[in-house]
């Protein structure tokens, strides 16, 4: 193995923030709360591969969280999504790069011989701990029984 790069110092720069931001993530539903915190997974490397290379040419859309958990329980739970995350499931990771940025020599040089992938996956973990307490969350709070007062 050559001499590979370190850019511990731009993840450690988003990761406090990107912890909190999850936790601060909430919306009405768990599908809006649930995509809200894969925008925030996607937006964050974009920023951090745009801090180590303001050239790069990526986009949200370029990175992409995968998960089961994304979509149980969710109203695009078709078997299309179910059929589509069984073939992504056995990628090793919970992201996927669209081809468009695989093909870009600038985004290969910062992935190939750097720490960027293990640095990426950790944020991927603590996204799909984020996802799996929201589904929890609705589940418990769908299943408390409402009182009526009314008599």
């Amino acid at each position: 193995m050559g001499y590979q790069k370190s850019y511990s110092s731009v993840f450690n720069k988003y990761w406090e923030g990107y912890r909190k931001d999850l936790n601060d993530s909430e919306s009405n539903s768990m599908a809006a709360n649930i995509q809200q915190t894969k925008n925030l997974f996607s937006q964050t490397i974009v920023n951090m591969l745009k801090e180590i290379n303001p050239e790069l040419d990526i986009k949200a859309e370029d990175i992409e969280y995968i998960s089961s958990a994304t979509v149980q329980g969710m109203p695009d739970d078709s078997d299309a999504v179910k059929n589509r995350l069984k073939e992504i499931l056995d990628h090793p990771y919970h992201f996927k790069f669209s081809n468009k940025i695989l093909g870009d020599p600038k985004f290969v040089e910062i992935v190939e011989y750097s720490d960027m992938i293990p640095s990426i996956e950790k944020l991927s973990e603590v996204t799909t701990k984020r996802i799996a307490h929201i589904q929890k969350g609705i589940e418990s709070e769908n299943g408390k029984k409402i009182l009526s007062t009314t008599l």
